[in-house]
């Protein structure tokens, strides 16, 4: 459990420095909070990001969650994993799913 919760943390510090570099104002929720991040691009647009360190970790009942907490609050919702592994800090590592299984490049948010 320890090295996973390592692994999700790299990942999660790794996601934060990606959507700064290119522009995001990003707060990363502690303890564990959900979702793991919230950005916010140069036209005030607000994103809640969780991030997963595989594809499909995300569980239905984290989906409906991050689902209802957009309605909520009107914020688009996505899911952020690796294509290449946790400890690949390439540009193109970084994957980014709307919950309609739409991926998209955040740059051109």
């Amino acid at each position: 459990m320890i090295k996973g919760k390592i692994k999700g943390n790299v990942w999660e510090r790794s996601t934060k420095k990606h959507l700064i570099s290119r522009g995001f104002f990003v707060v990363k929720q502690g303890a564990s909070l959900f979702p793991d991040l919230i950005a916010i691009n140069r036209d005030g647009k607000v994103f809640f990001i969780e991030c997963k360190s595989a594809k499909n970790y995300i569980t239905s009942k984290e989906k409906q969650m991050l689902r209802d907490m957009a309605r909520q609050y009107s914020i688009s919702p996505f899911v952020c994993y690796p294509k290449y592994g946790v400890y690949s800090l390439s540009p193109d590592n970084f994957v980014f799913q709307n919950l309609d299984n739409v991926i998209i490049d955040m740059e051109l948010l």
